[in-house]
């Protein structure tokens, strides 16, 4: 299964430094999210998934939370 951060940031066509200037969120973080080192917070969750529901992709608050591996 694809990681839910790659997945938008592929979707959007952006890297992880575009997809963290457009919701707020530091490069290192997008990339950790991405690799599974961590989850992202519940404010950070919520500026993913709202970018996501902008764009119409469809993500899940539940996607996000089980990132880390």
């Amino acid at each position: 299964m694809i990681n839910p951060v790659t997945h938008l940031k592929e979707r959007l066509r952006m890297t992880q430094t575009e997809l963290g200037e457009a919701v707020g969120i530091p490069q290192s973080s997008i990339a950790q999210y991405e690799t599974g080192h961590c989850n992202p917070s519940a404010k950070r969750m919520i500026a993913l998934l709202s970018l996501a529901k902008k764009n119409r992709i469809k993500l899940d608050a539940t996607d996000l939370m089980k990132i880390r591996k």
